[in-house]
């Protein structure tokens, strides 16, 4: 089964699902909308839309609501950077260099479509 995405606010829930992995649904469903253009139900669906991807990549306890293995692996698997460190006020200042994955804003597909 494929599955497309916003980048943007799957990475979002990627990277705080592991750093913050007691967040509840009403926790996510709330970061998971923009409250200027949409409604807490468009974040309750990308809670469970993502929470479904993440399981249907052994990367998800369904029973706990908690994610399995690490980051390293979730990102990997799924095509998605790794949290940038932050930087202190006296090194650079911002990103060196390139950014692996998606960018922001971009539609992400992942796993394949079995036709035949």
């Amino acid at each position: 089964m494929g599955y497309t995405i916003d980048i943007r606010w799957f990475t979002k829930f990627v990277h705080g699902a592991w750093a913050q992995p007691s967040l509840t649904r009403n926790d996510w469903q709330a970061r998971l909308h923009d409250p200027a253009t949409e409604g807490v139900t468009a974040g309750r669906k990308r809670y469970n839309d993502y929470r479904q991807l993440l399981s249907d990549l052994n990367l998800w306890n369904s029973a706990t609501n908690r994610p399995l293995g690490t980051l390293e692996a979730a990102c990997s698997a799924c095509n998605i950077p790794l949290p940038q460190p932050k930087m202190s006020a006296g090194g650079l200042g911002g990103r060196a260099g390139g950014r692996g994955g998606a960018e922001s804003g971009q539609n992400l597909l992942i796993g394949q479509g079995g036709g035949g």
